[in-house]
């Protein structure tokens, strides 16, 4: 590589540190979004090694029924892509879109699915 070109890549690289240093990567939507939990059930069932009973299914949510219902009709709903939301409680603005895609369309598609 030539002088210049390392010059670059070196001020680019320490900018990008001095971002991630100073958390201001949380500022831009998504980018400080950190998914470091270990696998779950429910990826399982996304890449298909774990069966399930779908009720409905899009390009970002997958409905399906629990395996061990506490009512008559007991269907999970989940969005497809993780992003850090492996669990409810670690919802954050940044998760807006594909809750309220899970309560606006994924909703409404279960209940008509099922009957309801």
């Amino acid at each position: 590589a030539d002088e210049v070109g390392q010059r670059v890549y070196g001020e680019m690289m320490g900018a990008l540190a001095g971002w991630d240093s100073k958390g201001r990567w949380d500022a831009i939507h998504g980018a400080g979004m950190q998914d470091d939990a270990g696998p779950t059930v429910f990826d399982g069932i996304l890449a298909g090694e774990i069966p399930a009973d779908v009720v409905y299914e899009d390009e970002h949510v997958l409905a399906f029924r629990d395996i061990a219902p506490v009512a008559p009709t007991h269907v999970l709903l989940i969005p497809k892509r993780r992003g850090g939301l492996t669990q409810l409680q670690r919802a954050s603005a940044e998760h807006k879109g594909i809750l309220g895609h899970l309560l606006a369309v994924g909703v409404p598609a279960v209940v008509q699915a099922e009957g309801l």
